[in-house]
């Protein structure tokens, strides 16, 4: 501002956040634009003074993620700008480069949160090739290792046994984000809370806000436990298309010391877990053999063992020897044993854990190991935060 003796500058193209991003507002001269391509303001709903609009100036927000999930058909057009102007010289690159080696990963990464930097940071895996004609027939001369993800086929149906709890909702909102289009939450008893109530309709606002995440989400009420129930909820999800998943969330907890437990409580728990497994494996194996995901949610109960819970440790053990015969026989079959969940579920709302060394886990870290799970070829695995790993932190 003193430079230019109190005018401003046309144009300001920013990427600063909070209060760096005020400055940088205030110095927009009048009839002035300000492009902000960063996101942290924009997420956060940071709020800016409407007096300076006085001036006419006009705010642009620039997110390309909004071009391709809103427009889809202008993606083409838009790659095919950016590849011609790039060889006309019209786009050029952001100058200064700073180069680090793949061995300076570490160092470019401190440089670039210091945020003192101008210009693009630049991890320079290997020296430029000449291209060779034809492309395909290039040597590569670099092997990466990659980390598979998650990805739900939107032309698919996906059956989630359980899926109005707590951990239910969140797995079905995180399908929806990676390509889930039709899934089928079952409950007997419908929807009850208010809280599912909301969740829902946050998911149906959120697929109106966004054609991408456009979802089609049905509750169910058969009573899977029975054989019927199950080849019922097979038959209305093939209505919809081919099914190409089950999660078994549900479970019905009657814990008791092993002297205490009765017949009835070891029945309820076993039900919850076991009936329906054993109804949906069968049904599945003659009629949709090729199914992509088959998977339980077990519990550290079952691997570590828990005093209180022998009905639901054996519960578990059993859908997980169902998951090794289904991957023995060529099916996919996928046990996961999980601790205590700290966000949602039965554990929420209790403030001590009932295993020793095993403090809660939050929703978010779940989801994110069901994104690496999903993808393991092995059958059981077991997701817990120890607490000596804590403390070594």
């Amino acid at each position: 501002m003193s430079i230019t003796k109190g005018k401003g500058v046309d144009i300001v193209l920013n990427s600063l956040s909070e209060e760096k991003l005020q400055a940088s507002f205030h110095c927009v001269a009048i009839n002035g634009r300000f492009i902000e391509i960063g996101k942290f303001d924009l997420q956060m709903n940071n709020k800016l003074g409407m007096f300076s609009f006085l001036r006419n100036i006009s705010f642009i927000s620039v997110n390309i993620e909004n071009l391709f999930y809103l427009l889809p058909n202008k993606v083409k057009s838009f790659f095919d700008w950016i590849h011609e102007n790039s060889r006309n010289g019209c786009v050029k690159p952001i100058k200064p480069i700073n180069i680090f080696e793949p061995t300076e990963a570490k160092q470019a990464f401190k440089h670039m949160l210091t945020g003192k930097h101008i210009g693009k940071i630049v991890i320079k895996i290997r020296d430029e090739e000449p291209i060779r004609t034809p492309l395909l027939n290039t040597n590569p001369t670099l092997k990466l290792t990659v980390t598979s993800k998650t990805f739900f086929n939107p032309n698919k149906v996906y059956i989630i046994i359980g899926g109005l709890g707590g951990f239910g909702l969140e797995l079905t909102q995180w399908m929806t984000l990676r390509g889930a289009k039709k899934i089928i939450l079952t409950s007997r008893t419908g929807i009850r809370t208010n809280y599912q109530k909301i969740f829902l309709k946050r998911l149906e606002k959120f697929g109106q806000m966004s054609e991408m995440f456009k979802s089609e989400i049905i509750v169910s009420t058969h009573n899977t436990n029975c054989e019927n129930g199950s080849k019922l909820l097979l038959e209305e999800a093939n209505k919809l298309g081919t099914i190409g998943g089950i999660f078994h969330l549900a479970l019905v907890l009657k814990d008791s010391l092993y002297e205490n437990q009765t017949i009835e409580g070891f029945r309820q728990t076993c039900e919850s877990k076991i009936n329906t497994f054993v109804n949906l494996d069968k049904l599945t194996r003659d009629l949709y053999p090729d199914i992509d995901y088959f998977v339980c949610f077990s519990s550290v109960a079952c691997g570590r063992g828990n005093g209180g819970q022998s009905n639901y440790g054996y519960a578990n053990s059993v859908i997980e020897r169902i998951c090794e015969k289904r991957r023995s026989d060529g099916l996919h079959g996928l046990a996961i044993q999980w601790g205590p969940i700290d966000d949602v579920g039965l554990f929420a709302d209790n403030e001590i854990s009932s295993f020793a060394a095993i403090v809660k886990q939050r929703i978010l870290s779940c989801l994110e190991v069901c994104d690496k799970f999903f993808q393991s070829s092995h059958t059981i695995l077991s997701s817990i935060v120890s607490l000596f790993s804590i403390n070594k932190l």
